[in-house]
């Protein structure tokens, strides 16, 4: 599990992206109470559903 920051890392953005995409991109994410984690493999295949071949 990651944290926002963690994700934003591993992407390479800016945590302020990650919460949008959690808002309105369809990033799937679990809350626990007030606390955000992204799941590592779904954000893999979330990334792999967007990928585009050139």
């Amino acid at each position: 599990m990651l944290t926002v920051k963690e994700a934003a890392d591993q992407l390479k953005v800016k945590p302020q992206w990650v919460y949008s995409m959690l808002r309105g991109g369809g990033l799937p994410f679990i809350r626990l109470g007030r606390v955000i984690r992204i799941d590592e493999d779904s954000l893999e295949k979330w990334l792999e559903e967007r990928r585009s071949v050139a």
